[in-house]
């Protein structure tokens, strides 16, 4: 049987990955933070989370993950437009992720842009770190679709697009969203 939740709460994030999208998403756009993530994590709670995202800043999207994957409420994520690169990854953090039926999910190997001189010491640390990054990456995505890794790290070398099909035949996506004429 199934619980109706106490109240359901909508929430966004649009754009590129940005702490700022970090601190929105936790406290929320609202002076007293009622529509932010801490306020609404509450067992009892449905949060929908509505995604569009090309992708962006590796680490928050990685806090934004750990948030979803460890919440008292429940979540659904619904993806729009493209999800790409580590808004796939935040997209996977729901038990329940539905992407409408055009969405494109866009997977690749992680990059890291830096503003600062590299000497060769710096740029192995960097890519050893990418490479860590890029297995955890694989895995966690892999896990929560019940994937093969190796099937989803081939994918990402590939700079692989797929739509909401091919997203729900690998598990990425449990529902898709289907337009009606009204």
């Amino acid at each position: 049987m199934r619980v109706k939740p106490k109240r359901i709460v909508k929430m966004t994030i649009l754009g590129e990955i940005t702490p700022e999208t970090l601190r929105q998403f936790v406290h929320g756009t609202a002076p007293d933070g009622e529509d932010g993530f801490l306020k609404n994590d509450k067992p009892g709670v449905r949060i929908e989370i509505t995604l569009s995202s090309p992708g962006g800043d590796i680490d928050v999207g990685m806090a934004i993950y750990e948030l979803i994957r460890t919440a008292a409420a429940k979540v659904a994520i619904v993806g729009y437009g493209i999800v790409g690169s580590i808004a796939v990854l935040i997209f996977m953090a729901a038990k329940e992720r539905i992407l409408s039926a055009g969405t494109r999910l866009f997977l690749h190997p992680g990059t890291i842009m830096s503003d600062i001189p590299e000497n060769i010491f710096t740029m192995r640390a960097k890519s050893q770190e990418l490479m860590i990054l890029h297995k955890w990456y694989t895995d966690q995505i892999s896990s929560r679709a019940f994937t093969d890794p190796a099937a989803i790290a081939d994918l990402c070398d590939k700079d692989t697009f797929m739509d909401a099909q091919e997203a729900k035949r690998l598990g990425i996506a449990t529902w898709i969203l289907l337009y009606t004429d009204r």
